[in-house]
């Protein structure tokens, strides 16, 4: 008879398995860019450790953009730009809508459909760092804090 002990290890890797099979090419490509980038991206003077960060990416002009924020609570923000939507009327920054309806919290990363849904912020100094990646040298190809609004 096997231990319970074994046995669930031998569950979670098989759900582990079963995960990862699930997930398909280009969430893995995605995956493996984001490591990649985290890797090898020093981030400015003042800025904040990058774990310390919500981490947004996305495919833009052949290359990955992302932005790194630090999280506050955006509930006035979110009942001022998202809260009241009538028939098909939506307001003009949708993706943003998404984020401030399922925000991530520090340490947390999630790569978006395309740029224009990335985070806009306007705060400035180091509590948001932009970066551009080139994905063809792999390397990070600009990296600074917001600039101040």
């Amino acid at each position: 008879m096997c231990e319970p002990s074994r046995m669930r290890a031998t569950y979670v890797g098989l759900v582990i398995v079963l995960l990862t099979a699930c997930s398909t090419a280009e969430e893995r490509k995605q995956k493996s860019l984001m490591d990649q980038i985290e890797r090898t991206v020093r981030l400015p003077n003042g800025a904040h450790p990058l774990n310390a960060y919500a981490r947004y990416y996305a495919f833009q002009n052949g290359g990955v953009h992302a932005v790194y924020v630090i999280p506050w609570d955006r509930t006035p923000l979110l009942e001022k730009t998202c809260g009241e939507r009538s028939g098909n009327a939506t307001t003009s920054h949708e993706g943003n809508c998404q984020i401030l309806l399922a925000p991530l919290k520090a340490g947390q990363r999630r790569w978006l459909g395309e740029s224009r849904d990335l985070p806009i912020e306007f705060e400035g100094g180091c509590e948001v760092v932009e970066m551009d990646f080139d994905v063809g040298r792999g390397r990070v190809a600009n990296v600074a804090c917001h600039q101040n609004a």
